[in-house]
């Protein structure tokens, strides 16, 4: 393997991997997530999620593979609701679709959140917002972290097929925990 090749080599494994190197780590307790509310304007507390299998899906309109993604996530939290699986959508376009997002909340079954209107107001964030807050930052979407009944995160995955193809097995083996 000529010096180029492994570099290149390099690059695409350390890349890979390290992607997924943001807070919160796999076998953390979550900071909150306090950038963000449901589209109802209600709080948006992992605490109050506490003691349920929980996906947070990150995602957003403009995201073409969370277009891949989304579906599956909408089957999976209706085949595993029964299960005790909480699913959060948490929505990163602009407030202006926030009423669009109420209706979608209904059709796909889970709770939609976006970012707050007091930190997004309407027009001011259009791709809305990495910052999570103290829970941390969202690099690529879309993207999906499990976090089991006593809070911890569990796995954490990116890419439209990362989330498509991995989402039900992980959420399997979190239920099974």
């Amino acid at each position: 393997m000529s010096l180029r090749h492994f570099a290149v080599a390099f690059a695409v494994l350390t890349s890979s991997q390290g992607s997924l190197a943001w807070k919160p780590e796999i076998g953390e307790i979550p900071g909150e997530i306090t950038t963000y509310d449901y589209v109802d304007e209600s709080m948006l507390s992992l605490e109050a999620l506490r003691g349920s299998p929980l996906v947070l899906y990150f995602g957003a309109d403009w995201c073409v593979p969370c277009q891949k993604a989304r579906p599956v996530v909408a089957r999976v939290a209706k085949a595993y609701a029964e299960a005790g699986l909480k699913v959060v959508f948490l929505s990163s376009d602009d407030n202006r679709l926030r009423d669009a997002k109420k209706v979608e909340e209904g059709q796909l079954g889970l709770r939609v959140a976006m970012p707050k209107l007091s930190t997004c107001p309407v027009k001011s964030c259009p791709s809305g917002r990495a910052d999570l807050g103290p829970f941390g930052k969202i690099y690529r979407f879309p993207t999906a972290v499990l976090i089991d009944r006593a809070g911890v995160v569990t796995e954490k995955m990116e890419s439209g097929d990362g989330v498509s193809t991995g989402l039900e097995p992980a959420v399997k083996l979190l239920l099974a925990r």
